[in-house]
């Protein structure tokens, strides 16, 4: 097995870990919740109006510190994904460029992000680097997310909206909108970790055409 071999085995390995700590964190946390709803429910009928009212918002605010808690965890694994998926490519980009010989690097083109290093691999290459349209399709997605977790408070902007209601449409089990806001599910966390896999054997096929060990 080859060292880029090992590293992507190992990232999924992590990944996936990862994802089973979040899953197991939000259990745990919804149980807590769900006692506390119990606990209320039992004792509201003997609560003055006053108690009732403060306790109704107290419930309130722990329902959304929940459902903010379970985005953050499912954000910040969506976030170290594209990093590891975009890190991967830049250096297959450098490999390429250093090996071979080449005139210009990936740090000459125009442009930012991890789009330039496609671009850069295309041109090399001479090929699309991602062949199957529903790859392509899916890692647009995870980039625009990620991008709106990053620069947008995870809000989608207008230029990018209509291709992800398109892609909502096609997972309407992993991705959301509530208004602008994306809202993110182990669903979707579990179909980036396939991505990821799938984008990693990419790269790992193609360091393999062009000699890296």
């Amino acid at each position: 097995m080859t060292t880029w071999h090992s590293i992507l085995v190992y990232e999924e390995h992590y990944f996936n870990n990862f994802l089973e700590l979040i899953k197991s964190t939000i259990k745990e946390e919804k149980k807590r919740f769900d006692k506390i709803c119990k606990n209320f429910e039992k004792k509201k009928e003997n609560m003055s109006v006053d108690e009732l009212n403060w306790n109704e918002d107290l419930l309130s605010d722990l329902g959304f510190e929940f459902s903010e808690t379970e985005q953050l965890l499912y954000r910040s694994l969506v976030i170290s994904i594209f990093i590891f998926i975009e890190a991967q490519i830049f250096a297959l980009c450098k490999h390429i460029y250093r090996t071979k010989e080449q005139i210009f690097g990936v740090e000459d083109l125009k442009g930012q992000g991890v789009i330039k290093g496609i671009k850069y691999l295309e041109k090399i290459l001479n090929e699309k680097f991602m062949k199957e349209r529903n790859i392509e399709n899916d890692f647009n997605a995870a980039r625009i997310i990620r991008n709106s977790l990053v620069h947008n408070v995870a809000r989608v902007d207008s230029n990018n909206k209509k291709f992800i209601l398109k892609y909502i449409q096609n997972h309407p089990n992993s991705v959301s909108l509530n208004g602008d806001e994306i809202i993110l599910n182990k669903r979707y966390a579990e179909e980036l970790i396939s991505l990821n896999v799938k984008i990693c054997k990419i790269i790992s096929n193609n360091s393999e055409i062009l000699g890296r060990s």
